[in-house]
């Protein structure tokens, strides 16, 4: 290998996408460190590092390569992994010896920061590749355009039922309709870029996107995992959207006309539709990007450690994580398992055992979250495993 490949980038590091849509990957940044000085649940911390670990290793003996041989994808680590979701015996005794280790997010500046931090826990600067990629292909960017809008101006709960309805009735398809408008609006506003901090330049081919390479020398995926990703590509505005409820239900409260049982089921009946939509974008999105990542690396084993269900706790009927609502989805694995055998011929299943509770805000709700692991799609045969 030469001096300068190793020290190269990813050829089309940096997504055109994600760079058009660069406002909300800020946005997701500050909703990422907030919810890490508020989120220390070192169990639930553990378990990802568990999960990783197990999956590297898993990857190592399945593929039957050496580790030098090898090229690892990270999806959606924290900015300082280290020490919380990844154990530095994990970085030193696995994701230090991979020939590549390509670190992937919607922000630039993610990437940057865990690639420094990475290094300096013993990952060799040379293994390290930087990689920006929106995996919703804009998507979640043309879902949170459509979501302030419709939440934007209801002043009070019978209007924001209205518009809950209104997303519950949704359709994923919806969302993709709106897609090449919301690009072209986007282009009209934005008639230049921000600035590229990653090597490698800016891919503009969709299709190209996961068949990786360095100066032109093909970089095929052997393992990956997306941490915690695939259920919070809304999470900036649903925090605005859920802001919203709790400030239109104190309307009510403070009014004094008092809370009967036809206000609180109406409230249940948006917060159900809301995380309907939310559930299946969230799949749905996931789905496609598995799609993705496929076509291009047919022999790669793949990981998500996905929430699955938010279960409310809190006694107000004016929060959104009022008790009474219920466990409620936020990622379908039946309608993901579903859309993979379409797409790709795959069947799938989860294992019980990979689900676990996680406490983020035991004030008002917590999060299951689960494993699915994904064997390569075998093209003779088209039978691989998702467990």
């Amino acid at each position: 290998m030469t001096a300068s490949r190793r020290s190269a980038g990813l050829d089309g590091a940096s997504d055109n996408l994600a760079l058009l849509f660069g406002d909300y990957a800020d946005e997701y940044d500050e909703y990422q460190a907030r919810q890490k000085l508020s989120n220390l649940d070192r169990e639930h911390y553990a378990r990802l590092d568990e999960a990783l670990n197990e999956h590297a290793i898993r990857v190592v003996e399945r593929m039957r390569k050496e580790r030098r041989e090898m090229c690892f994808l990270l999806i959606g680590l924290l900015r300082n992994p280290v020490g919380l979701e990844t154990s530095i015996v994990t970085v030193k005794n696995l994701l230090s010896r991979f020939r590549y280790l390509i670190i992937a997010d919607f922000s630039q500046e993610t990437v940057c920061e865990t690639i420094n931090t990475l290094s300096e826990a013993g990952v060799p600067q040379a293994a390290l590749k930087g990689m920006q990629v929106d995996i919703t292909d804009g998507l979640s960017s043309v879902a949170r355009y459509y979501m302030e809008d419709l939440f934007r101006e209801t002043a009070d709960e019978a209007q924001f039922h209205e518009a809950a309805m209104k997303l519950g009735a949704t359709t994923f398809q919806d969302i993709v309709n709106r897609q090449p408008l919301a690009i072209h609006q986007r282009q009209e506003q934005l008639p230049r870029m921000r600035k590229n901090l990653l090597a490698g330049g800016v891919c503009t081919d969709r299709e190209r996107q996961w068949n990786l390479s360095i100066e032109g020398e093909p970089v095929p995926l052997d393992g990956f995992s997306a941490q915690m990703v695939t259920a919070g590509y809304l999470v900036p505005v649903e925090s605005t959207m859920w802001d919203r409820f709790t400030e239109v239900c104190g309307q009510t409260n403070r009014a004094g006309v008092g809370v009967n049982q036809e206000t609180i089921a109406r409230r249940i009946e948006s917060i159900t539709q809301i995380f309907g939509f939310i559930a299946r974008f969230n799949t749905e999105t996931s789905a496609r990007f598995v799609e993705n990542i496929y076509r291009c690396n047919p022999q790669v084993h793949g990981q998500l450690l996905t929430d699955v269900n938010t279960i409310p706790q809190d006694t107000d009927s004016a929060s959104p994580y009022y008790e009474e609502v219920g466990m409620q989805t936020r990622f379908d694995t039946a309608l993901f398992h579903q859309r993979v055998q379409e797409l790709l011929g795959m069947r799938s299943k989860i294992q019980p055992l990979s689900v676990w509770d996680h406490r983020s805000t035991p004030e008002s709700h917590s999060h299951q979250v689960c494993t699915i692991r994904i064997d390569p799609l075998i093209a003779s045969r088209g039978d691989s495993i998702i467990s």
